[in-house]
């Protein structure tokens, strides 16, 4: 099993975190990821790999980005509703823009963690649990758990070793 995300992302205000602990689970889950610091949207997961990238294969992923981001302007995510994947509550989130920018960053030849949730069906969503299990009962949570304009996004390498999830971000990215 790789070691290492790499993945373009920003991360939720305390705030709006502060609201998402609250959500009940009503599974036994592996991992929490509702913590400052942790909880996040990311934009493009880019690639998934045993070893730290070198600083050259930061650079050239760096430069990539900043080619779209240069015009990209701040804009407003709304997270409202939980949703799953088989093994993962997530809160939904809205946002047009963030959408856009997905969509510029699939095509400036990063590599991707998973085509099939690229594009069109790039799922807007900030994870909050694994489960241990597939859960396979409906979710009816469509509460407004809070908006935020987001102003800057990171290139972050996630250590998922030993079951953690930890970030280091390597740039970060301010919008206009």
């Amino acid at each position: 099993m790789p070691k290492y995300s790499i993945t373009i992302n920003f991360f939720v205000p305390k705030n709006i975190v502060e609201v998402v602990k609250k959500i009940e689970i009503p599974e036994k889950f592996v991992y929490d990821w509702r913590k400052e610091g942790f909880f996040h949207c990311t934009v493009k997961a880019i690639e998934l790999r045993d070893t730290l990238p070198s600083e050259q294969e930061i650079e050239l992923i760096i430069n990539k980005i900043s080619k779209i981001i240069v015009n990209q302007r701040n804009f407003e995510v709304v997270i409202k509703g939980v949703g799953k994947f088989p093994n993962v509550f997530y809160a939904k989130i809205d946002s047009p823009e963030l959408i856009k920018l997905h969509k510029k960053l699939c095509t400036i030849g990063l590599p991707s963690i998973n085509k099939k949730f690229e594009d069109e069906n790039y799922i807007p969503h900030a994870s909050l649990v694994a489960l241990s299990k597939p859960y396979d009962e409906a979710i009816n949570i469509n509460k407004i758990f809070g908006k935020f304009i987001v102003k800057e996004i990171q290139l972050v390498v996630w250590d998922t070793s030993e079951g953690q999830h930890n970030p280091k971000v390597f740039h970060r990215f301010n919008l206009k």
